[in-house]
C-alpha cells in the first residue's frame, strides 16, 4: 500500500497559512481582565486607597472609572497594569468601569467595611444555612451585607 500525499501550489499553501496566521493573531490579542476577586455585589474598603489590577496587552491604555474618580495607566511589558483608587466614602451602590480594547463593568458595588474571618467552621456559613433561615432573612434590616467565600487550602507551612 502506498502513501498517500497531496500537492498544493505554492500559492494556495501561503494562502492556507496567511489564513490562519490571521485567525491565531485574532484569538492570541489580549483583553482588559481582572482577577476573579473582582464582581458584581463586590464591598471595597472604605476611607483607604484600593488597588484595582488585572492583565491585558503590554502597552495597552486602560482607563478605570468610580464614582467621580478616574484613572489611567498602561500596562507593562508583562500585560500587567494597576491603579489605586483615592479613598471613598462609605455608599453605593457603585459601577467600577475598567476599559481598554475591551469594556468590563462591575455593577452594585458597594463601600464600607471589609472584615476578613477565620476560626471555626461555622463562620462561613450564610445566613440560609441558619436556623429558621426565611425568619432570619425576613426580618433582616441589613440587606447590604455582603459574603465571599474561597476554598479551604490547608498547608503545612505559612
Amino acid at each position: 500500500m502506498g502513501t498517500l500525499r497531496f500537492a498544493l501550489p505554492h500559492a494556495v499553501l501561503f494562502a492556507v497559512l496567511f489564513i490562519v496566521a490571521l485567525v491565531a493573531a485574532r484569538d492570541s490579542r489580549g483583553e482588559v481582565s481582572l482577577p476573579n476577586i473582582f464582581s458584581d455585589h463586590m464591598v471595597l474598603q472604605q476611607k483607604q486607597e484600593n488597588k484595582v489590577w488585572g492583565k491585558a496587552d503590554a502597552g495597552e491604555k486602560v482607563s478605570v472609572r468610580i464614582g467621580d474618580q478616574a484613572h489611567e495607566t498602561v500596562a507593562d511589558d508583562d500585560g500587567h497594569w494597576h491603579v489605586m483608587l483615592e479613598p471613598l466614602d462609605a455608599g453605593g451602590p457603585h459601577t467600577l468601569a475598567v476599559s481598554g480594547e475591551n469594556d468590563v463593568q462591575f455593577e452594585d458595588v458597594l463601600v464600607g467595611e471589609v472584615w476578613i474571618c477565620s476560626g471555626q467552621s461555622n463562620m462561613e456559613w450564610t445566613v440560609s444555612r441558619c436556623y429558621d433561615a426565611d425568619l432570619v432573612k425576613a426580618s433582616a434590616t441589613t440587606s447590604e451585607i455582603r459574603h465571599i467565600s474561597y476554598p479551604n487550602h490547608g498547608a503545612q507551612q505559612p
